[in-house]
């Protein structure tokens, strides 16, 4: 049974790059007196710092896909999808009865498992004859009712 792991790694450097250049920033306004500045410094390594608890894993397998983070775990069958929406940046949106799955662009894959697992997800959904339809809001939305308790 195939196993397709795709580990976000490139979100995790992005949210450490944001932390440490956003509380170098801090640092340097207070020492300036500009402590306006250092709360919107500090505010941007709040965001650093999710950006870096949310950056997990994807595990694509025949049964389900998944993803999981330090926030949490969710998962959808693939049974379970009903139909699919891409945005133009690449993020593809699964969608069931009342739930939503979002599959990250594959720019922010790694290389090494890319195309295997591009071409993985495209098979599945031609499975189930399912053509993902162009969506200029697929690159806002959440998940939805698909999170399961570790």
């Amino acid at each position: 049974m195939p196993r397709i792991n795709i580990d976000m790694r490139s979100y995790r450097w992005v949210g450490y790059g944001t932390l440490i250049f956003s509380l170098v920033c801090s640092v340097g306004a207070i020492r300036a007196s500009q402590y306006w500045s250092s709360v919107g410094f500090a505010s941007l390594a709040f965001v650093g710092l999710y950006i870096t608890a949310s950056a997990g894993s994807y595990t694509l397998t025949l049964e389900f896909i998944s993803y999981e983070s330090r926030l949490g775990c969710w998962r959808i069958r693939w049974a379970e999808i009903a139909s699919a929406q891409f945005s133009a940046m690449g993020t593809l949106l699964l969608l069931g009865r009342n739930k939503r799955f979002v599959l990250s662009p594959p720019t922010w894959w790694p290389r090494s498992i890319r195309l295997a697992a591009i071409t993985f997800v495209n098979e599945r959904l031609k499975e189930q004859h399912i053509t993902p339809l162009l969506s200029h809001t697929a690159d806002y939305r959440r998940m939805k009712n698909t999170r399961v308790v570790r």
